[in-house]
């Protein structure tokens, strides 16, 4: 028996979520964790604001 799978490519199942945005106070301060979109990848940077006003001093 003899079984070719070309041509055949795995699909990426992606669920409906939003961003998660996660706050845990640390010592130093509030860590901030969150999810990515599936369809982001690496090089994209983000600015995070607090009432406003932006308190990073670069992109993370």
């Amino acid at each position: 028996m003899v079984l070719s799978l070309n041509g055949l490519h795995a699909q990426r199942h992606m669920e409906t979520l939003d961003r998660g945005l996660i706050a845990v106070e640390s010592g130093d301060g509030v860590f901030l964790s969150w999810r990515l979109q599936g369809y982001e990848w690496y090089g994209y940077t983000y600015n995070v604001y607090r009432d406003g006003v932006k308190i990073n001093t670069e992109p993370w």
